[in-house]
């Protein structure tokens, strides 16, 4: 009966949820092989995390999944979500005033 153990190791901790943030990062996967010299056998995955269109993505798949990934524009207003690199703007419909984001309720002024 072999001995076999799995270790897998990040090279930064992933975020909890899912993965919103651009970048890299590395998993290193070791199996231990004791009867093999050396005792183990490694293997490491380069991971990369490119632009996500927010704005085109499938809100019923993702408002469970993954709610963080999700536009906040005011379309029902007429805002417009445009992606840009690593992230999105809203933008108002033309003559009218305001930064095009839905209003979050749950955030209350100081008097």
């Amino acid at each position: 009966d072999y001995l076999r153990s799995l270790k897998i190791a990040y090279s930064h901790p992933l975020p909890s949820g899912c993965l919103a943030e651009m970048g890299s990062f590395q998993v290193n996967y070791t199996v231990a092989t004791p009867w093999t010299n050396p005792p183990y056998v490694r293997v490491t995955r380069d991971v990369i995390i490119g632009d996500i269109d927010e704005c085109t993505l499938d809100v019923e798949q993702y408002k469970t999944q993954c709610p963080a990934l999700l536009p906040r524009c005011d379309v029902e207003a007429g805002a417009v979500c445009k992606n840009t690199k690593g992230s999105y703007t809203c933008e108002c419909p033309k003559f009218t005033s305001g930064d095009g984001f839905q209003i979050i309720n749950s955030i209350q002024e100081e008097d």
